[in-house]
């Protein structure tokens, strides 16, 4: 018993977004200065879904990295 099909590659490159234009929610950003193309892809819902949970996790642990729980640390003692 097989739990894969073997003659499928494991990694591929996503499809043209010529195959897949009429996708509803589909992102295509082409960022360009002057001639030079900087940036030229699609983003469907799951690659979307994915950007969106990278954003809520980077506030997540930037917070828990950099906001203080408590005020200033208070002394086990006092001196007198």
């Amino acid at each position: 018993m097989s739990f894969f099909n073997s003659t499928v590659p494991i990694f591929a490159r996503k499809a043209s977004a010529f195959d897949i234009q009429d996708l509803p929610g589909l992102w295509r950003v082409h960022w360009q200065m002057n001639q030079f193309i900087v940036l030229s892809t699609f983003y469907t819902r799951h690659d979307q879904a994915c950007l969106l949970w990278g954003l809520i996790a980077v506030v997540i642990f930037t917070t828990a990295q950099f906001y203080p729980l408590v005020g200033p640390p208070k002394l086990f003692f006092h001196l007198h």
